[in-house]
C-alpha cells in the first residue's frame, strides 16, 4: 500500500492518505508500518509530507527503531531540536549502532549546540613584520577541477590561475582539508598525492582526520590546525578562502592565531540551493543556524568579496560593514571558450540534422534551472512547424524527471542528453548550439547568485536567452548581448525562443555582440586585480592596527 500511496503522490494530502491507511488496515501496528513505509519512500520527494508519516507511525507503535529514523528524518529536514529531542531518548540512543548513525547522531548533537551558542572567533595575534618582496596569499578552495566540473570548481581553477600569474603576489592554493578523499560525488577515482597540477598550476590537498560531513565543531578543530601549519611554514600575510562557512571557518581560525590577513569569498549561499529543491528549509533551524555561520564569517573577516549586488545587499542587512564588501563577478576564459565552426564529427555521432535550430544547456540539472518549463515549450513550438532540438550537457538530481517528460512529451527524436563530459569537450558541443537558454525560475538562490555557464555562451558567439532573475539580467544586455524574457512566464520564454529560431541574423547579431562584451569586460585577469587590491589593502590594514587592538580582535 505504502507504493500505491507515493505513486498517487502529490494528488493525495496527507490527512486522506492516513485516512485510507486506517481503513485498509486492521491493527495499529498494520498501520504504522504502513505509514512508516511511506515516509520512507517519500523522504527525498517531499520531507515534509514524509515527516508526518513517520510521527504518525511513531505515534502508533513507538519502537526505538522508529524512533531513529523519525530523529534522522528530522536531521535531514533541518528540525534541529527535534531530531536532538528524540536521539536524547535513552532507548533511541541505545539501538544508534552503524558507524554512519553515530556519525549522524554526533553531528545533530553538534548541531544543537552551535544553533544554541556559534563558535568564538578569537583576536588576531601579533604577526611578525611583513616581509619584503610580493605578497604572500594563501587561497583555499572547496572544490577543485578536475575532481569536480562545478561552476564552483570552474571560478576555483580560473581565478587562482590569474592570481598565479600575477607579479605582485605570491599564491599558494591549498584545497580544503579533507578534500577530494571525503566526497562521494568525485569524478574519476581519488588518488593520493598530496599536490595535483592543473594547467600547470600547483594545487596542495591536506589529509584531515574528520571529514567535512562529520561534526563541524570536531571539523574546524582539525582543518584549522592543518591550515595553519600549512600557512605558517609559507609566512603568509593574507588567507583568501572561498564559500561556503565550512571551507571559510578553519580558514579564519587559522588567519587569526596566525596574524594574518583574511578575506571571506562569498559565492551564495548553499543553504539557499538546499531550499531551492526543498522550501521547507527556508523555515528550518538547520537553515538559521548554516545563515548565522555565513554571517559570522563575514563579519570577522576584514573584506568580504562576492560576485553580485544583491549577495553584497543581503550581507549589509546581516551585519557585514558595507565598506569592507567588494565584489568580484563570474568571468570567462575567453581562449578556451572560442567562436568556432561546427564540429561535423561530433553532429553525426549525436544524429544532430544540419537544418535544425539547436538549443544547447550545458550545467547542472536541478530544478530551478527552469529546464522542466523549457522542455514543455519545446514540445509547443515544435507543434508550430519548427525544427528545434535540444542538446543537454550535464547532470544532476532533475535528470530522471527530465527524462520521464521527454518521453511523456514525446520529444525523444529532438532531445539529446549527453550527461557529463570533460571540460575541455565543452566547446565542442556548443558548436552545435544556435540558442543558448538559461530559464532559471524567480527563486532567491537564483536571483542572488550568477553562473558562469552564460558567459562561456557568449564566448563562443552564441545567441543567450535568459530569464529576468536579477543575476542573469546584470550579464545580458537586453537586444544587445542576449534577450531576457519575463520570469517565469512560459509564453514569454516561447515568444523570445520562437524569435530567435526563426531570425537567423538575429542569432549572429548576439552573438557577435555578446563574445565581444565578455571579451573585454568579463576576464579573469580583471578579476584577480580586484582581489589583489583588496588583499594589499587589508594587508596595509593590518600593519598599521595598533598591536593591542589587534590581539582583542577589533
Amino acid at each position: 500500500m505504502a507504493w500505491e500511496i507515493a505513486a498517487a503522490w502529490p494528488s493525495l494530502t496527507v490527512e486522506r492518505a492516513l485516512a485510507h491507511i486506517g481503513a485498509r488496515q486492521g491493527t495499529p501496528a498494520l498501520a504504522a508500518l504502513t505509514a512508516h513505509e511511506t515516509a520512507r519512500i517519500l523522504i527525498d520527494y517531499d520531507p515534509g509530507a514524509a515527516l508526518r508519516f513517520g510521527e504518525h507511525a511513531y505515534r502508533l507503535n513507538p519502537t526505538p527503531q522508529v524512533g531513529k529514523w523519525l530523529a534522522f528524518a528530522h536531521h535531514k529536514s533541518g528540525n534541529v531540536t527535534a531530531a536532538a529531542a528524540l536521539l536524547a531518548r535513552p532507548d533511541i540512543a541505545a539501538s544508534v549502532l552503524r558507524a554512519n548513525e553515530i556519525r549522524t547522531w554526533s553531528v545533530v548533537r553538534d548541531n544543537a549546540r552551535l544553533l544554541a551558542q556559534l563558535p568564538p572567533i578569537p583576536g588576531r595575534a601579533c604577526p611578525p613584520p611583513r616581509r619584503p618582496g610580493p605578497l604572500r596569499v594563501l587561497y583555499v578552495v572547496s572544490a577543485l577541477t578536475p575532481t569536480h566540473t562545478s561552476g564552483y570548481a570552474i571560478r576555483s581553477h580560473a581565478l587562482a590561475r590569474a592570481l598565479g600569474q600575477r607579479d605582485d603576489l605570491e599564491v599558494s592554493v591549498v584545497t580544503r582539508p579533507g578534500y577530494p578523499w571525503d566526497r562521494r560525488d568525485a569524478l574519476g577515482p581519488l588518488t593520493p598525492e598530496r599536490v595535483v597540477r592543473v594547467d600547470g598550476l600547483a594545487y596542495d590537498r591536506i589529509p584531515c582526520e574528520v571529514g567535512h560531513g562529520e561534526a563541524l565543531s570536531d571539523y574546524m578543530g582539525h582543518a584549522s590546525t592543518a591550515l595553519e601549519q600549512y600557512a605558517a611554514a609559507r609566512d603568509i600575510d593574507v588567507v583568501v578562502a572561498a564559500s561556503n562557512h565550512v571551507n571559510a571557518l578553519p580558514a579564519l581560525l587559522a588567519a587569526r592565531r596566525l596574524g594574518c590577513a583574511f578575506i571571506y569569498e562569498v559565492r551564495g549561499f548553499w543553504e539557499l540551493t538546499a531550499a531551492a529543491r526543498h522550501p521547507s528549509l527556508l523555515q528550518s533551524e538547520r537553515f538559521r543556524l548554516q545563515r548565522s555561520l555565513e554571517m559570522l564569517v563575514a563579519t570577522h573577516a576584514d573584506a568580504v568579496l562576492t560576485l553580485t549586488t544583491g549577495l553584497r545587499q543581503v550581507l549589509c542587512e546581516g551585519g557585514v560593514d558595507p565598506r569592507k564588501v567588494g565584489l568580484v563577478p563570474n568571468a570567462v576564459d575567453a581562449e578556451r571558450f572560442p567562436a568556432q565552426g561546427r564540429d561535423e564529427a561530433l553532429a553525426q555521432a549525436l544524429g544532430v540534422p544540419a537544418e535544425r535550430v539547436m538549443l544547447g544547456f550545458v550545467g547542472s540539472l536541478e530544478h530551478y534551472e527552469g529546464l522542466g518549463p523549457l522542455l514543455s515549450v519545446l514540445r509547443e513550438l515544435l507543434d508550430e512547424g519548427l525544427d528545434l532540438g535540444l542538446i543537454v550537457v550535464g547532470d544532476g538530481r532533475q535528470r530522471a524527471e527530465l527524462a520521464q517528460q521527454v518521453i511523456r512529451l514525446g520529444l525523444s527524436a529532438h532531445v539529446i542528453f549527453a550527461g557529463r563530459v570533460p571540460a575541455e569537450a565543452v566547446a565542442r558541443y556548443y558548436s552545435l548550439v544556435d540558442i543558448a537558454p538559461f530559464p532559471r525560475l524567480p527563486l532567491e538562490v537564483c536571483e542572488l547568485v550568477s553562473p558562469i555557464k552564460p558567459m562561456e555562451a557568449m564566448a563562443m558567439g552564441k545567441a543567450v536567452l535568459v530569464s529576468s532573475v536579477q543575476a542573469l539580467r546584470d550579464i545580458v544586455d537586453d537586444g544587445a548581448t542576449g534577450l531576457v524574457f519575463e520570469k517565469g512566464d512560459a509564453h514569454a520564454l516561447a515568444d523570445a525562443l520562437r524569435r530567435l529560431a526563426v531570425d537567423g541574423a538575429l542569432r549572429r547579431s548576439l552573438g557577435e555582440r555578446a563574445r565581444a562584451e565578455v571579451t573585454a569586460a568579463f576576464t579573469w585577469r580583471q578579476r584577480a586585480a580586484e582581489v589583489a587590491r583588496w588583499a594589499e589593502h587589508v594587508s596595509a590594514e593590518r600593519e598599521e592596527a595598533p598591536a593591542s587592538i589587534r590581539q582583542a580582535g577589533a
